[in-house]
């Protein structure tokens, strides 16, 4: 607090940001991380990419091809998971991402709620809910892709 009112930050943020810190704080003592695991630092790469690619089947199991690829070269798929897979956490009212920006990654959401909101030229903007086991910028994967929409979070 005393950082925040010395860097005279807003009423708003500071709430926000108190708000983030209380659930990010609920949601580790309610699961315990991969990192939070002593012994996993010890495990070889290989047993760290099946126990990644284990931890996010859920997301691949909704995905025609990576289903396909997860049951029919699951070693590949490790190392998908071991490399490519990163866990992103953002607060309510947090931009992931807008338009015209240059897409970093594919996004699943795995928890909570967001909008994407997409406008063309001069209508308004469209907003579309993004919920639990949807997949966002798909197409980042497959090629190189420019975000057409802005998404933030709607819950923490």
């Amino acid at each position: 607090a005393k950082f925040l009112r010395e860097n005279n930050t807003s009423r708003d943020l500071t709430q926000r940001i108190f708000k983030h810190v209380e659930f990010a704080l609920h949601q580790q003592s309610r699961r315990m991380l991969q990192a939070d695991v002593e012994l996993f630092k010890y495990l070889s790469l290989p047993l760290q990419n099946e126990l990644a690619l284990e931890r996010n089947e859920r997301t691949f199991k909704n995905h025609p091809l990576l289903f396909v690829l997860c049951r029919d070269v699951p070693t590949t798929m490790h190392k998908v998971c071991g490399s490519c897979l990163q866990w992103v956490i953002i607060a309510r009212e947090d931009q992931l991402f807008t338009t015209g920006e240059e897409a970093a990654a594919v996004y699943v959401m795995h928890e909570g709620h967001a909008i994407y909101s997409k406008r063309r030229r001069e209508e308004r903007a469209k907003h579309y809910s993004v919920k639990e086991d949807m997949w966002i910028a798909e197409a980042s994967l497959w090629t190189k892709w420019v975000h057409v929409g802005d998404l933030a979070a709607a819950t923490e």
